[in-house]
């Protein structure tokens, strides 16, 4: 059965919706948890790449999941959580964020398909995304880079602070 990284974040009421996440996805009869990384705490990133030192914190996690859903039916259910949680995305990006579930990896999976790109681009660019990916899925390697997501975490500068696992 397929298995996938899903990145959760939060930069509000995170100490809430973090845990309720990840308790959703567990309750799913669509897919099962099989591993869940540290909190990390950041900045905030902007749409220019750059860190948002003046707003508030994104707490950052990654859940490896199986499933034998698709990639697209698995975003639908994550933005189903999403929503149950709070989350409306209605384009504000400086907007508080309840919670964030992204697909970052879907086995080996190269795909672009609308809004979704497997692997998720930020993996390669920020530590929030790839120190996560690499705690609940170490030995992958990213398909197009050819590295270990270990190795590619192991690359990033970025200040992050490890906290508490999810629950």
């Amino acid at each position: 059965m397929p298995q996938a990284v899903v990145l959760i974040g939060s930069n509000s009421l995170a100490e809430v919706t973090l845990p309720a996440a990840e308790q959703a996805l567990c309750a799913s009869d669509t897919l099962r948890v099989l591993a869940v990384s540290a909190v990390i705490r950041t900045h905030a990133v902007m749409a220019s790449g750059a860190f948002d030192e003046s707003a508030p914190p994104y707490h950052n996690a990654a859940i490896l999941i199986e499933t034998a859903l698709r990639p697209l039916e698995l975003r639908t259910v994550l933005r189903a959580i999403e929503y149950s949680l709070g989350r409306r995305r209605i384009g504000n990006t400086s907007a508080a964020v309840p919670i964030d579930l992204d697909l970052a990896v879907y086995d080996d999976l190269v795909l672009t398909e609308g809004p979704l790109i497997l692997p998720h681009p930020a993996i390669e660019r920020y530590a929030f995304a790839a120190v996560p990916v690499a705690q609940v899925a170490p030995d992958w390697v990213h398909p197009t880079l050819g590295r270990t997501y270990s190795e590619i975490a192991a690359e990033m500068v970025a200040p992050i602070h490890t906290s508490r696992r999810v629950s």
